[in-house]
């Protein structure tokens, strides 16, 4: 059953990221894109990245990667640890992504 995207969805997300567990992949992919849309943050590209990496999307994790740390995402301890984004950081590319901002 496919769920509609409403502005109650969006603004739940943006108040409780943490219940995208409550949703697929695919679903919890398709309502951050519709939040960013709506209010662009560095939090939802990062997390967009997670989702990405989580399905094996790395290319298109590494490009929402890439967004959050040119806005300006800073965790660090997040990058290098959260379990979402254990596939992405398998490859050179992410390292190498990362390397860029840290450096800054």
């Amino acid at each position: 059953m496919k769920k509609d995207i409403s502005v109650e969805m969006i603004n739940e997300a943006l108040r409780l990221p943490e219940r995208v567990e409550d949703y697929s992949f695919e679903d919890a992919i398709r309502l951050t894109q519709t939040a960013i849309k709506v209010k662009d943050s560095p939090f939802l590209h990062f997390s967009l990245a997670c989702f990405y990496s989580s399905g094996n999307k790395i290319t298109e994790s590494l490009i929402q990667l890439e967004i959050a740390l040119r806005q300006g995402f800073e965790d660090w301890e997040k990058v290098a640890n959260d379990p979402s984004l254990f596939e992405a950081r398998r490859t050179r590319e992410f390292w190498q992504t990362v390397e860029k901002y840290i450096q800054n």
